[in-house]
């Protein structure tokens, strides 16, 4: 139905593709039918695949083939399966009718798969794949990227470090992404200190 819209509709409309992850082959297979057959525009991934975060090895022939299409992988966090700070997110939405997992739990779990992108090996095997991190807001990356580049360092606790990324963590931001809301306080920090290419507003 996607495929029929953005075809129809031509130039107003980008299609993302659903795929099934959890079958990495199956998935990259889909790929490349959604964006060769259906004209689709990228790929939406969960921050985690059922058990594996996103740099498992064998999620990396999908990531291939995404390069290959240059077709962005959309990132995005949901909390109906595996969340960081799980049950206290959410334990008070049914009584008190209030849950956190989109305020708290959303840019956390982004910051999660994007420290393994960076530092399991994957943003420098496959040097032209972009990645959009949704629904987390942008306001938390001068914080992450100062704390990756602690682990970057090799600092304090972090001496153990066997592999290292091949660029500082801010590097990488020339094909990161990440949606934000216009009303962000510290908007204008990022755009002053990162430059405007890496926000989307979403």
């Amino acid at each position: 139905a996607i495929g029929r819209i953005v075809k129809k509709h031509p130039g107003k409309f980008l299609g993302l593709a659903t795929l099934p992850l959890q079958d990495p082959q199956a998935a990259t297979q889909e790929l490349e039918r959604a964006v060769r057959e259906l004209g689709l525009h990228g790929a939406v991934s969960y921050t985690s695949v059922q058990d594996r975060d996103l740099d498992a090895e064998e999620l990396w022939p999908f990531y291939a083939k995404a390069e290959e299409l240059n077709v962005p992988i959309i990132v995005h966090p949901v909390n109906t399966g595996p969340i960081a700070g799980g049950w206290r997110l959410t334990r008070h939405y049914k009584t008190r009718g209030y849950g956190f997992w989109s305020a708290m739990g959303n840019p956390i779990e982004n910051s999660i798969a994007l420290a393994n992108l960076m530092f399991g090996g994957v943003l420098d095997t496959f040097p032209k794949l972009r990645f959009c991190f949704m629904e987390g807001g942008a306001t938390q990356i001068p914080h992450l990227m100062d704390s990756l580049y602690a682990v970057y360092q090799a600092e304090g606790d972090y001496d153990r470090l066997k592999t290292r990324p091949k660029r500082e963590p801010v590097a990488y931001l020339d094909r990161l992404y990440f949606s934000i809301r216009p009303t962000e306080s510290l908007l204008g920090v990022l755009v002053e200190h990162y430059g405007h290419q890496s926000w989307v507003v979403g």
